[in-house]
């Protein structure tokens, strides 16, 4: 009995798609619009051949006969299944299409990182949008608050220790007897909607002959605005290892030679004369002392190791780097 010449009237030797499945590799990572292709294809093993990483998933290019997807130009050949024999002088295998991926950030956990010197530290301060204080002779306690806009608040967490500070100053006395002026006051954030508030116990008094002494006279001396900051990191007097939040970048290039591709390096600074150095300063790059404080406010990321380069599907290369949250 001679070997059949077609498949549901489509000739062997044009190798034809009976099965297909579609799959999303990065919707659990925040990327649902990478799509790779499946086709389970059958023809004659005579007339078999891969297709070429160029081609792309349309009618009018290298899409499998009786494919149940639409046209994907963005969608490229990256390989076949090894062709496995069956009935009647056949082969069948797994020929796969893909996107090229999104790049994404995922995280990473703490990573111990050595930071540069930072003359001065780092130090996010936001001013008010209205202010109040006041002394409770009864309790010996200071209350200050401190109304911040809405994004300004969001920099600042409930219990974190913060100053509150009054560019007018605060001024009181003890008893009549000595007169005292202070601008700041520094304690646990107790924070209500945009309000910042912190309450200073027992700081107006002194124990003479065993009995507190009240300060009298509090005053605020007129301040349009406070300013309420917090150390984000201190000032470095050498470079320092940092457990650090960081995370991981990934991109995503398509490209017949690995080599063309330009990895990163790790964040290194340089002064003005291209050494190598540890500490920020007016002069260094690739930032100043003050883009690199701003940088760290903003909350901005660094590589903390080279980039690494992987073949993910046929030409298609990923490139990724831990990165970590500067301080």
């Amino acid at each position: 009995m001679p070997l059949p010449s077609t498949t549901n009237g489509i000739p062997l030797t044009t190798h034809t798609c009976v099965g297909a499945s579609i799959g999303y590799p990065f919707r659990d990572n925040g990327d649902s619009s990478t799509k790779v292709y499946s086709y389970t294809m059958q023809g004659a093993l005579s007339t078999y051949a891969p297709l070429d990483d160029n081609d792309e998933m349309t009618t009018a290019g290298k899409m499998p006969v009786r494919s149940p997807f639409p046209d994907d130009a963005n969608a490229f050949f990256v390989g076949d299944t090894k062709p496995t024999p069956i009935d009647g002088g056949l082969v069948e295998y797994v020929r796969t299409f893909a996107n090229i991926p999104q790049s994404r950030i995922d995280p990473y956990g703490f990573y111990a990182f050595e930071f540069p010197i930072v003359p001065g530290g780092i130090q996010k301060s936001n001013d008010s949008t209205s202010e109040s204080s006041s002394y409770n002779t009864g309790t010996f306690t200071l209350s200050i608050s401190a109304t911040l806009s809405a994004a300004d608040a969001l920099d600042f967490s409930n219990g974190e220790i913060v100053t509150i500070v009054n560019p007018s100053s605060w001024s009181y006395d003890s008893d009549g007897l000595v007169f005292y002026t202070r601008s700041e006051f520094k304690g646990a954030a107790i924070k209500n909607g945009n309000t910042i508030t912190i309450k200073v116990y027992d700081f107006f008094y002194q124990f003479q002959l065993g009995t507190k002494i009240a300060y009298d006279n509090f005053t605020d001396n007129g301040a349009t605005k406070y300013i309420v900051k917090k150390i984000v990191s201190p000032a470095r007097t050498a470079a320092q290892t940092i457990n650090s939040p960081s995370q991981i970048s990934f991109r995503y290039i398509k490209t017949q030679s690995s080599s063309e591709i330009s990895l990163a390096s790790p964040f290194k600074l340089q002064n003005s004369s291209g050494v190598e150095t540890d500490a920020t300063s007016d002069t260094t790059v690739p930032t100043t002392t003050t883009q690199y404080q701003n940088s760290a406010l903003n909350g901005e990321y660094i590589g903390a190791e080279n980039e690494t380069i992987n073949r993910w599907k046929g030409n298609i290369f990923e490139v990724q780097q831990i990165r970590v949250l500067m301080k």
